[in-house]
């Protein structure tokens, strides 16, 4: 997830000049991407959003896994994203 959030808090500058930051380019809207990638196949599927990454747009990404890998066994490697730790995205996981 791209946002303002992510400027550096710290930043090397020459000496008795100021940082300067181009407000245009800080404040754009949010972009969201998400991947999911295998050592055998690439890139297996990924997606770009210009919003945050809902529960429902991660279970639609893994619908788009479990197409690509059919009935071939796979396993997914998560970090505690809200998306993918929601009641719902487990739900969808579980089954």
């Amino acid at each position: 997830m791209i946002t303002s959030k992510l400027m550096m808090s710290r930043e090397y500058q020459v000496k008795h000049e100021n940082i300067g930051v181009d407000q245009k380019i800080v404040n754009l809207p949010a972009t969201a991407c998400i991947a999911a990638l295998s050592s055998k196949r690439g890139v297996v599927a990924n997606a770009i959003y210009d919003e945050s990454i809902t529960s429902y747009k991660f279970i639609s990404f893994l619908k788009r896994i479990q197409k690509a890998y059919g009935d071939e066994p796979f396993v997914i490697y998560m970090d505690s994203l809200r998306a993918h730790t929601s009641a719902l995205s487990m739900k969808f996981i579980v089954e």
